[in-house]
């Protein structure tokens, strides 16, 4: 939807012509903020030329405070660094000539579908080179913290396609699992997704023969895109191997969690994880080492932990034995114990670092 004010009869049509969908005109900016006050989807917002320079960055800093998520844009009749400047400062996505309707509308098109590929979900990818670091119990409660955004639909996926344990530590039933995708299906999200609470849904790990290698063989593409366009955050728990599935979830990574504990074969495992990331050419700015059972006295400080892995530590898990009681349990400590020193560590780490540094877009903006 597009709406817009300061625009003439044959601007507006020469919009619409350009951007192919209607533009409705609204007669003034008090009404052009009501509608987006009233409005609950995000829409294209265009201001004119017929609004002087200093309404239309009052309007866009009020307009965009009011729908964060809105593309906005603004024709003038002349277009200088310091007008795109002030745009800039004012919230809006760029300063267009007037001058060329049909230009303004074909960039409006780009920076809407930009906009719409910015909101799709973010992929968190919680991985660890050796098993028995705790991944999934981190996995799954970061998963649980991340849904307490309000407006956020959080999906965890347990890609350990052989020995997944998401549904046992859940204590959900595999009835549909990430096997029960087919190419036929209309809606590859419903085919495979497994509701855990409000807002936070699973896609269980294969358990028949076979199911694993098929889907290791096929690929996860389809069904990662899809939940990439359903939620707005998805968690993936993975294996602890670069299995091909493992590569296609890091493809599409946001933000990449490594999971490792305070003790020697764990440190050298996660410091060759690392240098096969760096040679398979996945990014370095979007990786958080944590560090989990952080405060076992086994004789190796956070400071030794650092200095192994040539990389700073973004997050220390601390030890309790709270931790399997809430897996048999089969409910997050998150969740069950939301002041528990552990929770508050992982929820620090989803909603300090993982909200801040990587969502944008969406409830996550």
């Amino acid at each position: 939807m597009t709406i817009a004010c300061g625009l003439d009869q044959r601007e507006r049509e020469e919009l619409a012509a350009s951007l192919g969908s209607p533009v409705t005109i609204l007669p003034d900016v008090s009404s052009l903020l009501a509608a987006l006050r009233s409005g609950t989807a995000d829409v294209l917002v265009v201001l004119g030329p017929g609004l002087p320079d200093h309404q239309v960055w009052r309007t866009a800093t009020r307009a965009r405070a009011t729908r964060p998520g809105s593309v906005l844009v603004a024709l003038r009749p002349t277009v200088n660094r310091l007008q795109r400047q002030l745009g800039r400062d004012a919230g809006l996505d760029a300063v267009l000539p007037a001058g060329d309707v049909g230009g303004a509308g074909r960039s409006c098109r780009q920076l809407v579908e930009a906009s719409a590929a910015e909101r799709r979900g973010g992929v968190v990818t919680v991985f660890a080179g050796k098993g028995g670091c705790g991944k999934t119990t981190i996995a799954v409660n970061l998963a649980a913290a991340l849904a307490e955004v309000p407006g956020t639909r959080v999906c965890l996926v347990d890609l350990d396609l052989r020995s997944g344990d998401v549904a046992v530590t859940l204590g959900l039933a595999p009835v549909r699992t990430m096997a029960s995708a087919s190419p036929d299906d209309a809606d590859l999200v419903a085919a495979v997704v497994t509701p855990f609470r409000p807002g936070f849904d699973c896609v269980l790990a294969p358990v028949r023969p076979g199911e694993a290698e098929r889907l290791e063989a096929d690929g996860v593409d389809a069904v990662l895109d899809a939940l990439a366009e359903r939620y707005d955050a998805v968690v993936v728990d993975t294996p602890p191997a670069f299995t091909a599935p493992v590569l296609s979830a890091l493809d599409r990574t946001r933000h990449l969690v490594l999971v490792t504990t305070p003790e020697r074969p764990a440190l050298q495992n996660l410091r060759r994880t690392l240098d096969t990331l760096d040679l398979l050419g996945f990014r370095r700015d979007n990786r958080s080492i944590v560090c989990n059972r952080s405060d076992s006295r086994v004789g190796i400080t956070a400071e030794d932990v650092e200095r192994t892995l040539h990389a700073p530590i973004a997050g220390h898990i601390p030890s309790s034995r709270d931790v399997p009681v809430s897996v048999n349990w089969c409910a997050p400590l998150l969740t069950t114990s939301p002041a528990h020193p552990v929770s508050s560590a992982i929820r620090e780490l989803a909603l300090g670092r993982l909200v801040r540094t990587s969502f944008v877009g969406g409830a996550m903006r």
